[in-house]
C-alpha cells in the first residue's frame, strides 16, 4: 500500500511505494528530499480527519464540487514581473491622468490580471467586475469616509475585498 508523504518545502503530497519506507524520495514538484516514514513512525502518522471546504459556487449557480480530493484544489499563480509591467503602468497612468477618478478602473485592471494568472486545481479564475460598478461604490465610500472624519475607512477595505471576491468566478472558456 503506498505511503502518502507531504513535501516540507512546497507542500505537495506524494504517494511513495512501500519499498521506500525508511528512505528518502525526491519531490516530483520541487526536487527536495522527503523522508518516508517506516514502522512505528507510520502508526504515529494516523491521518487527521479532513474537513471538506464548502464548495465555491459560481455566481448565480448552486454549489458544486471543484475537485475530487484536496490535492486537486491546490492554488497556483503563474504571473510574473514581465506580465505585470504593462498592466501596472496602465493602471498607474489611468489613475494619474484622471486625478484619481480612474482608480476604480485601475483596481479592476489589476484584479483582472491577478485572477487570470490564478488557478485552483486545473481551473483558471476570471474577474468580471467593471470600473463603472466599482465607481458608484467608491463615491459612496469616499463620502461616508469624509462625513465620518475617516472612521468609515475601516469598513472600506473589507467592503472592497468582498466586492472583488464576489466578482471572481471560474473561467469556463
Amino acid at each position: 500500500m503506498p505511503i502518502t508523504v507531504t513535501c516540507g518545502s512546497c507542500g505537495s503530497m506524494l504517494r511513495a511505494p512501500d519499498t521506500a519506507a525508511g528512505r528518502k524520495v525526491k519531490c516530483s514538484k520541487c526536487g527536495d528530499a522527503i523522508a518516508v516514514p517506516a514502522g512505528d513512525e507510520l502508526q504515529e502518522m494516523a491521518p487527521a480527519p479532513v474537513r471538506a471546504r464548502p464548495p465555491m459556487p459560481a455566481r448565480g449557480q448552486a454549489p458544486t464540487r471543484v475537485g475530487g480530493s484536496a490535492g486537486d484544489e491546490s492554488f497556483t499563480f503563474d504571473g510574473g514581473a514581465a506580465d505585470f509591467l504593462g498592466t501596472g503602468i496602465l493602471a498607474y497612468l489611468l489613475t494619474a491622468f484622471t486625478l484619481g477618478i480612474g482608480f476604480p478602473w485601475a483596481i479592476c485592471l489589476i484584479q483582472r490580471w491577478q485572477k487570470y494568472h490564478t488557478m485552483i486545481g486545473d481551473r483558471r479564475l476570471k474577474f468580471v467586475g467593471t470600473g463603472g460598478e466599482l465607481f458608484g461604490k467608491w463615491i459612496i465610500w469616499a463620502l461616508l469616509t469624509v462625513v465620518t472624519f475617516g472612521i468609515y475607512s475601516l469598513w472600506v477595505t473589507p467592503a472592497l475585498q468582498r466586492w472583488m471576491t464576489e466578482k471572481t468566478e471560474f473561467d469556463n472558456g
